[in-house]
């Protein structure tokens, strides 16, 4: 019994520490609702089930950009993380009808 309890106090806290470096956030805006991973070993984001895209930090706020492809259209994203507040902002330009699109939304931690 005692070896079964030593061997228990001995992985728990492994799995426990390696669980800390990924961060899962829901996030809403009006009706959309998105999935964001923070992998902060790596320096990872990942949306849905997109690629994961390399990030930078800056004081409070986490941001990155991607490209996507819909439609023969180019759509360019600069998204900004405010970590303390869990508020992110998505701002898309359309290459070829040269729209600009600034969605809100906001975030909550899922344990």
């Amino acid at each position: 019994m005692l070896k079964i309890l030593i061997i228990i106090f001995l992985f728990f806290p492994n799995v426990l520490l390696a669980d800390t470096d990924n961060k899962i956030y829901s996030c809403n805006e009006n009706k959309s609702k998105l999935y964001v991973l923070f992998n902060h070993n790596n320096k990872t984001v990942m949306i849905g089930m997109g690629e994961q895209k390399k990030y930078s930090v800056q004081i409070d706020f986490i941001y990155w950009d991607t490209v996507s492809y819909q439609n023969n259209d180019t759509l360019f994203r600069s998204i900004i993380f405010h970590k303390p507040t869990g508020r992110m902002s998505v701002n898309t330009y359309n290459s070829k009808s040269k729209n600009k699109k600034l969605a809100y939304y906001q975030c909550t931690l899922m344990k």
